[in-house]
């Protein structure tokens, strides 16, 4: 329950708008999938992965499933390598922007082969960057709450 009441906030800030910096939003969902990859196992971690990616979906223009596919694939591999990974805030913060430019660059493959349509990469580095502080300050908080 209380995962729910984590994914749909993070689901109502992404869809509302708040955390846009310098033409740059956050995405809370990635992040989310991230955080509760590492506690999962694989295969809850690949559905959670999707159900936070289809939402993702919804709130875009792209074609749907994009999102959920690298979502899913992000979920995985985290999960996997999560007994492996150190919770430091150093290590979630490259997590994450790899992870967000792993999820932007499995997009920008599948948005180029369906529709020859390329992103500015310049645009995905930002975000990157962007979610990886988010989620260093989110760590830092639950860390010191739990």
């Amino acid at each position: 329950m209380f995962l729910a009441i984590i994914i749909l906030f993070a689901f109502l800030v992404q869809a509302s708008g708040i955390l846009i910096l310098f033409n740059t939003s956050c995405n809370l969902l990635l992040i989310t999938t991230i955080f509760a990859s590492l506690k999962c196992i694989p295969y809850s971690a690949g559905f959670f992965g999707f159900f936070c990616g289809i939402l993702l979906d919804l709130l875009g223009i792209r074609r749907f499933g994009i999102n959920a596919l690298s979502f899913s694939i992000i979920a995985i591999l985290v999960s996997i390598f999560s007994k492996r990974i150190y919770h430091r805030v150093y290590i979630i913060f490259f997590l994450v922007f790899l992870s967000t430019i792993f999820s932007g660059i499995i997009s920008l493959f599948l948005l180029f082969l369906f529709e020859g349509f390329l992103l500015n990469f310049f645009h995905l580095l930002k975000e990157g960057l962007y979610n990886s502080l988010l989620a260093s300050l989110i760590f830092i908080f639950i860390r010191k709450r739990l």
